[in-house]
């Protein structure tokens, strides 16, 4: 931060914004990596996720990736605001009230959006519709079976 003759008033007011900052930041800090993982389950979840894996999912991988880029770039940002507030407070003789954040504070953020993209990079490269579905139409094929089954005019057969 530049070294300007400011007025405590100044000081003050500055203090307060560089705060609102940090809030923002912290706030889209944990939102993106909960709002990529969120989009990237509803898709590889959907019936017709397999059908569209190739371009789709291509394009799930990009966004983690690119979301990966603006996490580091947010908590950078945050550091260097924590940073601001610290200069802030010594000119305005404060006991220093903020920490600036480690990566271990971080990690769980990062854990998140690697989760993500691992997951689109596994429905990548399990391919096609018919090897991922193979295994519900299985299932659905055994349930089928095992179903009771209807006599003509709709009704269960009687067990005995």
């Amino acid at each position: 931060m530049r070294q300007f003759d400011l007025s405590e008033q100044t000081l003050q007011a500055q203090l307060g914004q560089l705060n609102e900052k940090v809030r923002v930041y912290v706030g889209r800090l944990w939102q993106l990596p909960f709002a990529y993982l969120t989009v990237t389950g509803v898709f590889l979840l959907q019936d017709s996720a397999p059908k569209l894996v190739g371009g789709a999912t291509g394009l799930l991988i990009l966004l983690g990736l690119l979301s990966l880029q603006a996490t580091w770039q947010i908590h950078r940002r945050i550091n260097q605001t924590v940073k601001d507030i610290e200069e802030v407070e010594d000119a305005l003789s404060l006991n220093r009230t903020v920490v600036r954040w480690t990566p271990l504070m971080t990690a769980p953020y990062y854990a998140i959006l690697l989760l993500g993209i691992l997951a689109a990079a596994g429905a990548l490269w399990v391919g096609t519709d018919s090897e991922i579905s193979a295994p519900t139409k299985a299932v659905e094929a055994e349930l089928d079976r095992r179903a009771p089954a209807q006599s003509q005019d709709g009704r269960a057969p009687d067990d005995f």
